[in-house]
């Protein structure tokens, strides 16, 4: 067999195509193959010309049994994931998707300075620790199909087959997913419920934020329900209608209620006990922990169908430990109290 000559920045890398494999389209035996790197990084090596068997260059089609694809990476390789251990909870799973809580503090995917702690190294720990004992089955690759910030935890899915990431992708874009957030927010709401209809757009002065802007936005609705209310703060229950980048937050900051903590959008930077309990100072000379210290934000609920079926799959995730002691400092200390028979 002939190969295609590298050149001294580039290594090639040879994929034998096995029973399980064939007749697989290019891209997709690519993706499965080399776990480590984005599929926008693969597809690119593809258009370049990096790929080949028998030394000519292929950019398509299927892969048969037997035949061996010579790939050319750059002497250093840009790896994007790893599989790297860490703990989540899985809500639900089958042989199409993954319904799990994303811990706070944990990215989606990886970030400009990479680090082993991203969601998608961890699933690929997941799924390769539990499929070491079955090497004739295809790997999984973790498809993305939506994201949440870092320091936002909750329930989401992930796709784990090229079918249920085209189905799921359709549902979130004809807007057939139904996600509801917790958002513990500054201030006393004075609607019970409301649609937020903002257009939305990056801030033109300040990377990574999103701001409103009615003439350039896009459009962004955000449906709000009061669940309960505090003393100076309210919880609502967050519908987004349409899936912005930071729309709740931005949203909900626009509204006059940005989240509690939510330093970007007008929040805090943590909230205190001294903040909520009336005459609660903390020890002399001891420095107060805080009750919260990232986003007052919780991926409440998803309801999504089976890519397969049909059905509805409705998961909820439970309020992380650090919320569950911010409610119940609000609930004893910032209630409000209705009349007997009100």
């Amino acid at each position: 067999m002939k190969h295609q000559e590298n050149t001294q920045d580039e290594e090639a890398t040879f994929f034998s195509v096995t029973e399980p494999f064939h007749g697989l389209e290019l891209e997709e035996f690519l993706s499965l193959k080399i776990l480590g790197y984005s599929k926008f990084y693969l597809r690119s090596l593809l258009h370049s010309g990096k790929v080949s068997i028998d030394d000519k260059e292929i950019r398509g089609g299927t892969v048969s049994v037997g035949t061996e694809i010579q790939v050319l990476f750059p002497a250093k390789k840009p790896e994007t994931y790893f599989p790297s251990p860490l703990d989540f909870e899985v809500l639900y799973e089958d042989s199409n998707l993954i319904v799990l809580e994303k811990p706070s503090g944990v990215p989606s995917v990886a970030e400009q300075f990479r680090s082993a702690t991203n969601l998608m190294n961890g699933l690929l720990h997941y799924f390769g620790v539990r499929q070491s004992d079955s090497p004739n089955e295809l790997p999984i690759r973790p498809r993305m199909i939506h994201r949440l910030d870092k320091d936002t935890s909750g329930v989401m899915v992930v796709a784990k087959t090229r079918l249920a990431e085209k189905e799921l992708s359709i549902q979130f874009r004809d807007r057939s997913v139904t996600k509801k957030y917790y958002a513990w927010v500054i201030g006393d709401m004075i609607l019970d419920e409301d649609v937020i209809d903002k257009k939305l757009v990056p801030h033109p002065t300040r990377e990574k934020m999103i701001t409103t802007d009615r003439a350039r936005g896009k459009p962004s609705q955000t449906q709000i329900k009061v669940v309960r209310r505090y003393r100076g703060y309210t919880l609502v229950e967050a519908t987004p209608l349409t899936g912005r980048t930071h729309q709740i937050r931005v949203h909900l900051s626009s509204y006059g209620h940005p989240l509690i903590v939510d330093p970007l959008y007008g929040g805090k930077e943590a909230i205190y006990l001294s903040e909520i309990k009336p005459r609660y100072r903390p020890k002399k000379g001891k420095e107060e922990p805080p009750v919260v210290s990232r986003l007052t934000l919780h991926s409440h609920s998803l309801t999504i169908k089976c890519p397969e079926t049909g059905e509805p799959i409705h998961r909820e995730s439970s309020i992380p430990k650090d919320q569950v002691r911010l409610e119940g400092y609000l609930e004893k200390h910032r209630a409000v109290r209705r009349p007997h028979g009100g």
